[in-house]
């Protein structure tokens, strides 16, 4: 009860600074949730204009309405507009991308910044009815964390101190991924600098600190150039590590994720 009201007086505080005082206010968490019309399919530039067409600034965004260039902390979102880092994210299936096609993007990223749609005010009779889904989420999750102590189910542990990959932010290409294979231990514990980055898991693979997508902390990586050549050879290499892999390389070894 004391968490459930802790979690009540800390949104309370701050409702008080938004929207009067910044005219700000955050989109209400969904406890139902849609996926976007191109999840799992190309999502490339074409289907981004089309999902940007039917964009209504004025409606709750959701994953059928959103605004599929509009980037958050430096990222994009995938086809129902999740970011890297947040729940249900998914690696989107990207399109081929060459010199020109580059240039056409940028020109059409200019003429809708020339020509935004056109948006409403939030008003406090909008923001204070999302506050109070908010706040209903808020007590269902943390009556669903008392029934899940009283079962016997034990949840998985809060890491406190979690240290990011060395190449974080930075290049994330191939030779980036050989130095950390080269580094990595798989008879030690996995961590930010402690992973397999050629192993996949769901069928993504992760970012420079060892997280996948829709994992806590994923940050979507800067990728290096490739062509066909720069391909084949990843091919050969990855064909060379597994015919010898590392001592310790087996399934449920410390240092893997599967």
């Amino acid at each position: 009860m004391k968490t459930v009201i802790a979690a009540l007086a800390l949104v309370a505080s701050a409702s008080a600074f938004a929207p009067s005082n910044f005219g700000v206010a955050r989109a209400p968490t969904e406890l139902f949730f849609q996926y976007g019309m191109y999840d799992d399919k190309l999502w490339d530039n074409e289907a981004k204009k089309v999902v940007y067409n039917q964009w209504d600034p004025n409606a709750p965004r959701s994953g059928l309405n959103f605004n599929p260039f509009e980037t958050y902390q430096g990222n994009s979102p995938d086809a129902s507009g999740i970011y890297p880092g947040e729940l249900r994210y998914k690696d989107p299936q990207r399109g081929d991308v060459n010199f020109q096609s580059m240039m056409d993007e940028r020109t059409e990223a200019e003429q809708r910044a020339a020509n935004p749609k056109k948006t409403a005010r939030l008003t406090n009779s909008d923001f204070f009815p999302k506050m109070k889904t908010v706040i209903a989420a808020l007590a269902l999750a943390t009556s669903a964390s008392a029934f899940t102590s009283n079962l016997g189910i034990a949840r998985a542990p809060t890491k406190l101190f979690f240290q990011y990959g060395v190449y974080d932010d930075k290049l994330w290409d191939n030779e980036a991924k050989k130095d950390v294979y080269n580094q990595w231990d798989p008879n030690a514990p996995r961590s930010g600098l402690n992973f397999n980055p050629f192993e996949t898991y769901g069928g993504n693979s992760p970012d420079a600190s060892g997280i996948y997508p829709g994992e806590l902390r994923y940050k979507d990586p800067q990728r290096g150039d490739v062509n066909f050549q720069s391909m084949m050879a990843e091919r050969t290499e990855a064909e060379e590590r597994a015919a010898n892999p590392k001592p310790g390389n087996v399934p449920g070894c410390p240092g893997c994720k599967n």
